[in-house]
């Protein structure tokens, strides 16, 4: 995978954190504003963006999920990837359905050189009526097989060096 730290995220619309679908921990999620695919479905989005080109062949989503009330709410249940190699242009490399269970689920296309991705749930569910917002516990996106992804290095600016005076001999004194 890419290392999560590389990733600068944003969503359609957030009710808390983008943050919270790559902090490692599967008790938080990110959600978007509730009830918000009702009336703006164009906003259940979720971008991940990579800083630099990397060579990609999935996303890898891991959903809300227990069995309490309201533990499933979100969960995308038909979803398109798109990616970008400038982060303006979006083009569709996969679209699909997870089945309602937990686990995580993996979309897979063919390795693709881009700097973002964006997950777009386009079919939800949720206890109390479905399509109307999406959630994630975790996503990552799986780098291809053959490459091991570091992050470009910041360059730090080499110090002016400033030179060393002269040091002018003090003249011999005689008696």
């Amino acid at each position: 995978d890419v290392p999560v730290d590389m990733y600068t995220t944003s969503a359609g619309s957030t009710y808390n954190s983008t943050d919270y679908a790559i902090d490692g921990s599967e008790s938080t999620h990110w959600e978007v504003q509730w009830d918000i695919g009702a009336t703006e479905p164009d906003k259940l989005w979720y971008q991940i963006d990579m800083g630099q080109e990397i060579e990609i062949q999935a996303l890898r989503y891991l959903p809300r999920f227990g069995t309490g009330a309201g533990d499933q709410n979100g969960f995308v249940e038909d979803y398109r990837v798109e990616v970008s190699a400038d982060g303006e242009g979006w083009f569709i490399v996969a679209e699909g359905s997870w089945e309602k269970t937990g686990g995580w689920k993996l979309a897979e296309f063919e390795s693709t050189e881009v700097i973002a991705l964006r997950l777009v749930a386009t079919a939800t569910y949720a206890d109390s009526g479905n399509n109307r917002f999406a959630s994630a516990a975790e996503l990552r996106v799986r780098t291809s097989e053959l490459k091991e992804v570091t992050p470009t290095p910041e360059v730090t600016p080499t110090p002016e060096v400033t030179p060393t005076p002269e040091v002018t001999p003090t003249p011999e004194v005689t008696p």
